[in-house]
């Protein structure tokens, strides 16, 4: 961004300052000048200061601290393999750039901007400053630079409510809620393992937990439950806590848990409809429920429990990512007949490939998934595989089809 204008108004000056210089047209007639001298680049043995600047005690010692980076240049990429410049956020409001990051579109269809979205968001970068973009914005429009408030306030200065910048890694983390919302759970764990283990924050060990759960690596995500329980009495490792403990079979104690946070008054209605469903019951579905936490989303895939209908519509990455995942459940229905019952699983296969192909889409599953959902499908049991001249674009199976058959060539060309 600001790297970008900086870089573009660099080169502007330097085509201005070139073009007007006298005698620009003429520069064949103006002679060379003498090549210029060798430049010392060692101090010289009187002690003087050479013409590189030298040093005035060759035994000198100059001792100072090495300022903090922080965490929040910690990226995946840099400008030099695609990624934006660490000076992007330079002189730019710190209030508008935590507002954007949090309204960055979590359902992204276009391939082209969840590309400038990873651009933006796997690259380290110097947090702004307040006090550099008012100083900026002061030298252009007359503002009046706001001071940095102490850690912890909560203030207004001249009516404007100011960042805390002294929250330690804030541009960090709203990178890592950004990549959370868009599905990029893999991206956000990559960006947490770099961090240095003394800088690891609960917050942290929330997004390795909530990404085993996305995985389906249940076993995973418990031990970071034991771990978390062993440093803070925090409720998302209770209610996992819960989770893995119903995953193992330990209904009584889960049950336990339960009533242990209902009675810390933990507010969680989604999680403990979720709990209902893993104990067999059929609660309620949660009225306006559009999206879902990994952990519930984790309790419904081991329940066997489809996703709500409001759930799938909304298209939330991570949800579709989940879903797509999340093997057909056998009909339960003693009176329905073999062919009835082979009909329903033909078409819960086939919602699964317009998940998957929905999740890929918004850039949230790995391509493999489906390519395993195209060969899966069974072309045996038809009258007659379906015709290469009559496949529309919305036949889920024609599509099977057509990926078996182009996995099947042996020629490239075919």
């Amino acid at each position: 961004m600001s790297g970008s204008n900086n870089a573009v108004a660099a080169l502007s000056f330097v085509v201005a300052a070139v073009s007007g210089l006298p005698g620009l047209a003429q520069v064949s007639d103006v002679p060379e000048p003498p090549p210029p001298a060798p430049v010392v680049l060692v101090p010289s043995a009187s002690g003087g200061n050479s013409q590189a600047g030298g040093f005035s005690d060759p035994t000198a010692i100059a001792v100072d601290n090495l300022r903090d980076l922080g965490i929040d240049r910690i990226g995946l990429m840099d400008e030099f393999s695609g990624g934006l410049p660490a000076s992007m956020w330079a002189a730019s409001d710190p209030d508008f750039v935590r507002f954007a990051l949090a309204n960055l579109p979590t359902r992204v269809h276009a391939r082209a901007m969840r590309t400038l979205s990873r651009r933006l968001l796997l690259p380290g970068a110097a947090p702004p400053t307040r006090q550099d973009y008012f100083s900026t914005a002061g030298s252009m429009f007359g503002a009046t630079p706001l001071p940095v408030l102490p850690a912890g306030s909560d203030s207004t200065v001249d009516g404007e409510t100011a960042t805390d910048e002294s929250s330690a890694n804030w541009l960090f983390e709203a990178r890592l809620d950004a990549l959370t919302a868009q599905g990029a759970w893999s991206d956000a764990v990559a960006l947490v393992t770099l961090v240095p283990v003394d800088r690891q924050s609960e917050k942290y060990f929330k997004v390795r937990a909530d990404t085993a759960l996305v995985d389906g690596n249940v076993d995973a995500a418990c031990t970071e439950a034991s771990a978390g329980l062993a440093r803070t009495a925090d409720p998302y490792w209770q209610k996992l806590q819960v989770f893995c403990q119903f995953s193992a079979g330990q209904n009584s104690a889960a049950q336990l848990g339960l009533t242990l946070l209902r009675e810390q008054a933990v507010q969680d209605d989604e999680f403990y409809w979720a709990a209902e469903l893993l104990q067999g019951n059929r609660p309620l579905t949660p009225n306006g429920l559009r999206t879902l936490a990994p952990l519930p989303l984790a309790m419904l895939k081991f329940a066997g429990r489809p996703l709500p209908d409001g759930v799938l519509r909304y298209g939330d990455p991570t949800a579709l990512r989940v879903a797509a995942q999340m093997k057909p459940a056998e009909p339960d229905d003693e009176k329905l007949t073999d062919e009835e019952r082979a009909a329903r699983m033909k078409s819960a296969l086939e919602a699964q490939i317009v998940l998957a192909e929905r999740a890929i889409e918004v850039g949230s599953l790995d391509p493999q998934v489906l390519r395993d959902l195209y060969a899966a499908v069974d072309f045996s049991q038809d009258p007659e595989p379906p015709q290469l001249t009559q496949i529309t674009p919305g036949n889920v199976r024609g599509r099977a089809f057509i990926y078996q058959l182009a996995a099947s060539q042996t020629v490239p060309t075919a």
